[in-house]
């Protein structure tokens, strides 16, 4: 049994729903997993007893979490000496099969890891979700806007959710087994 930390960004939920569900599989497998809010930590965390750590952020105005770029950072060192660590993206580009969508997605994540000086072992990026319904007034005309001009949902009166969720339970296997404590090399992400 693997002690595996997950810890996420998240916006609107949607981020936290994927980290839940990667525990969830983790836990299936009989590890034991602590899964924290990156804005609830408070001060540096010791991460000696992990063999894992998963890390997730939402993408949102181009950019992760601040609390979720602080802990990478701060945890870096650490977490480059680990022998399994993983990073999950979150964002709308990623629901685009487009190569001006996957060069979104992989110029967002290559701007986080060149902030935070950090290189995972795993990498992916999942789609997310349009959550109409928490949205402000003006956070959700602009993203109705933006969804429209993409051929996407605009209808603000519920949410749509774009996530694969058969995606990120093979993510989740694909770097979650084998010996316990250590992460595979995922799948690159789309050119």
């Amino acid at each position: 049994m693997a002690r595996i930390l997950i810890v996420y960004g998240t916006s609107y939920g949607q981020t936290q729903k994927i980290a839940g569900r990667i525990g969830d599989r983790a836990r299936f497998r009989g590890h034991q997993v602590t899964l924290l809010n990156a804005q609830g930590i408070r001060g540096p965390l010791t991460l000696d007893d992990c063999e894992a750590v998963v890390v997730g952020g939402s993408v949102l105005y181009g950019r992760y979490q601040r609390a979720l770029e602080r802990f990478v950072s701060s945890h870096r060192a650490k977490l480059d000496r680990l022998p399994g660590t993983a990073f999950f993206s979150v964002s709308m580009a990623a629901a685009r099969s487009t190569p001006a969508a996957a060069a979104e997605v992989t110029k967002t994540l290559d701007r986080f890891f060149l902030r935070t000086g950090w290189h995972p072992r795993a990498v992916t990026s999942f789609a997310g979700a349009l959550v109409y319904t928490r949205y402000g007034p003006i956070l959700k005309r602009v993203l109705r806007f933006i969804s429209k001009r993409q051929g996407g949902d605009t209808d603000m009166s519920r949410d749509h959710e774009y996530t694969d969720w058969a995606a990120v339970d093979a993510w989740a296997d694909a770097v979650l087994p084998g010996p316990v404590g250590r992460i595979a090399a995922a799948a690159p992400l789309p050119a």
